[in-house]
């Protein structure tokens, strides 16, 4: 997260709304300057845990590596989590240990022209994220909950001129593990110009069918 302030306490929120006493929530703060600490809500489950602005895959592995739990659920700090996601994608976790990530649909709310709605559209249709692995990402990564022996086995996210989150699944798929799906919407994204799938080259057509 890099400033996100004014998002926070609603993303933050609908986390803690959805977890149990024992899970632990990490805000990990990629040198914000507009003081994210003011919007954090009081509760001893969350942490924030400050490093200077050095992108998002160090930021992805900062909070993997200062993550304590078996399970890895990942959200942006302007999104919004829906009740019972993690209940949903920790049940088939639980049930098949051959899963190495769990995504799920999404809803879209101030959708910026037609590209993300269709993203939005095709991944909400999706009931085997194996079949479709080779057409895009098959999973959002703002809704994913991952198991963390499966990331760290594949050596988790790295960097480079693709998109980070796509990488991991194709290696956690090469690596022998199987992506899976809940068949509800889990999260709820904000479509905002400044996001990195709009901006930033790694996220491009381009890059994506390297």
């Amino acid at each position: 997260m890099r400033n996100g302030a004014r998002w926070l306490a609603e993303a933050v929120g609908s986390v803690l709304a959805d977890s149990g006493a024992w899970d632990e929530i990490l805000v990990i703060d990629d040198g914000s300057t507009d003081f994210p600490e003011r919007f954090l809500p009081s509760d001893p489950r969350v942490r924030r845990i400050v490093q200077p602005p050095l992108g998002i895959v160090a930021a992805l592995e900062r909070g993997r590596a200062e993550a304590k739990g078996r399970y890895l659920a990942r959200m942006d700090a302007d999104d919004h989590s829906l009740p019972g996601r993690l209940d949903a994608q920790l049940r088939l976790l639980e049930v098949d240990a051959g899963l190495g990530a769990v995504g799920g649909g999404a809803l879209l709310r101030d959708a910026l022209g037609s590209g993300m709605q269709r993203y939005v559209d095709w991944l909400n249709q999706i009931v085997d994220p194996m079949q479709e692995l080779l057409v895009e990402s098959p999973l959002s990564h703002p809704a994913v909950t991952m198991r963390a022996q499966a990331v760290a086995a594949v050596g988790g996210y790295r960097s480079g001129a693709f998109p980070e989150d796509y990488d991991l699944w194709l290696r956690l798929v090469a690596g022998g593990w199987r992506l899976g799906a809940v068949p509800e919407p889990v999260v709820r994204l904000r479509d905002r110009p400044d996001r990195l799938t709009r901006t930033d080259p790694r996220y491009s057509v381009q890059a994506v069918q390297h």
